[in-house]
C-alpha cells in the first residue's frame, strides 16, 4: 500500500510507502524537514480515503539521487534513536548548505532563516554562521548578545571559527563583558585546531600580556604558526619581532622575508615596512626604486604613513621621477586622513606649505 504526499513548502508530489506514514524526512526538492502524511485529493473526504485502497503508483526510477536520498533519510528516521539523530544531521546539513547558497547570492534574510533551521538541529557550522549574521546584522537585526549565544553553542562543539570569534567577543567586549583571560582561553582552544586568526591573536595576547603572562618568545611561537599558514598580519608581526629582536634573535634578513610575504598579499602595514627595508638596505639590497614601489602600494590602500612617505619621495625625486603635483596629492591625502597621527599630520602640513599649498 502507498499514499501520495505533497510537500507544503515547494508542493512537490511524492509517492510514499504506507509504513512511512507519520515519519520525519527531508524533501528531496526544497530540503525542508517534513512529516509524512497522506495528501487528500480535492473534493475527497480524508477519512474515506484512508479506508479505500489505492492502485499501486509507478515505482520511482532506480538510482535517482534525490529519491534515493529521500528514502534513505526516511529509513534512518524509522530506525530508532540512532537513525533519527543521523537523519536530523542530514537534514541540518541540507539546510546549512541552502543557507550558504542564499548567502553567496547576498540574500542574507533567507540565509539566516536556513542557518537558524540547521542551528536548531545542533549543526555547529550553522550556529557559527548564524552568530556571524547577528554580529554583522546580515538578514537579522544586529544583536551581539545573540551572536555570543550562538558562538558559544558552536564553540562548545569544537568549531574552531566559533571559538576564535567568541574569543574576539571577549577581547573587544561585544555582546559580553570584556575579559582578556576568557579571550585568551578561547583563542588557545581555536589555536590547537590550527585556526590562524586565533594563533595570531593569542600571539598578540602574549606580546601585550593580555589575559596571560607577557612572554615575547611565546608571542613569536604563535605568530610563527599563523604565519606558516599564510596569515598576513602574523607574518608582518613576526617581521617586526625579527626587526627589533623581540622574543627572538634580531635578524634583518628574516624580518625582510616575512614583511615580503605579507606585502605580496597586499597587507599595507607590511608594504610600508618592506619599503623601509629597501630604503635603509636592511635585510635586502638598498633600492630607492623598490622602496618607492612598496610605499606607493601601501599609500594606494589609504595607509596614512605611506601616503606621507610617498609624498616626500615625489617631492624629492627619491626612487621616482620628481613630480610636484603627485607630491601635493599624496601630502593632501595624508593630511586629511583621519588615521594620521599628530606627527604625520604636522609633517604633511609642512610639506604642503613648502610646496606652496594652503591648508
Amino acid at each position: 500500500m502507498s499514499f501520495q504526499f505533497t510537500c507544503p513548502h515547494c508542493f512537490q508530489n511524492m509517492d510514499c510507502k504506507d509504513e512511512w506514514r507519520g515519519q520525519t524526512a527531508v524533501c528531496p526538492c526544497c530540503g525542508n524537514e517534513i512529516s509524512l502524511s497522506p495528501t487528500p485529493s480535492k473534493g475527497t473526504n480524508p477519512a474515506a480515503r484512508t479506508s479505500t485502497p489505492e492502485p499501486e503508483p509507478p515505482q520511482p526510477r532506480r538510482g535517482h539521487p534525490f529519491i534515493k536520498g529521500f528514502f534513505f533519510i526516511v529509513l534512518l528516521a524509522a530506525a530508532g534513536a540512532g537513525g533519527y539523530v543521523l537523519a536530523s544531521k542530514l537534514i541540518a546539513e541540507k539546510q546549512f548548505q541552502q543557507g550558504l547558497g542564499y548567502y553567496e547570492k547576498a540574500d542574507f534574510k533567507k540565509a539566516a532563516k536556513y542557518y537558524q533551521k540547521a542551528a536548531d538541529l545542533g549543526d555547529a557550522k550553522a550556529q557559527c554562521n548564524l552568530a556571524q549574521c547577528y554580529a554583522n546584522g546580515e538578514g537579522v537585526e544586529q544583536d551581539y548578545k545573540k551572536a555570543v549565544k550562538y558562538y558559544r553553542k558552536a564553540a562548545a562543539q569544537g568549531n574552531a571559527e566559533a571559538q576564535y570569534s567568541l574569543g574576539m567577543c571577549f577581547y573587544t567586549g561585544e555582546g559580553v563583558e570584556q575579559n582578556f583571560k576568557e579571550a585568551a582561553k578561547w583563542f588557545r582552544r581555536a589555536s590547537t585546531r590550527k585556526n590562524p586568526k586565533a594563533q595570531y591573536n593569542l600571539g598578540v595576547c602574549y606580546a601585550n600580556g593580555e589575559g596571560v603572562r607577557q612572554d615575547e618568545a611565546e608571542a613569536v611561537k604563535w605568530y610563527l604558526k599563523a604565519a606558516g599558514q599564510g596569515f598576513a598580519p602574523a607574518q608582518c608581526n613576526l617581521g617586526v619581532c625579527y626587526w627589533n629582536g623581540q622574543g627572538t634573535e634580531q635578524n634583518d634578513e628574516e624580518a625582510a622575508k616575512w614583511f615580503s610575504k605579507a606585502a605580496e598579499q597586499g597587507y599595507a602595514t607590511a608594504q610600508q615596512k618592506l619599503g623601509g627595508c629597501y630604503f635603509n638596505g636592511r635585510g635586502v639590497e638598498q633600492s630607492n626604486v623598490e622602496a618607492a614601489k612598496w610605499y606607493l602600494s601601501a599609500a594606494e590602500q589609504e595607509f596614512a604613513p605611506a601616503q606621507l612617505t610617498i609624498a616626500i619621495f615625489y617631492a624629492g625625486g627619491i626612487g621616482v621621477k620628481k613630480n610636484k603635483a603627485e607630491a601635493i596629492k599624496w601630502a593632501r591625502l595624508a593630511y586629511d586622513n583621519p588615521d594620521s597621527d599628530e606627527r604625520d599630520k604636522q609633517q604633511a602640513g609642512e610639506l604642503l606649505k613648502g610646496l606652496g599649498e594652503t591648508l
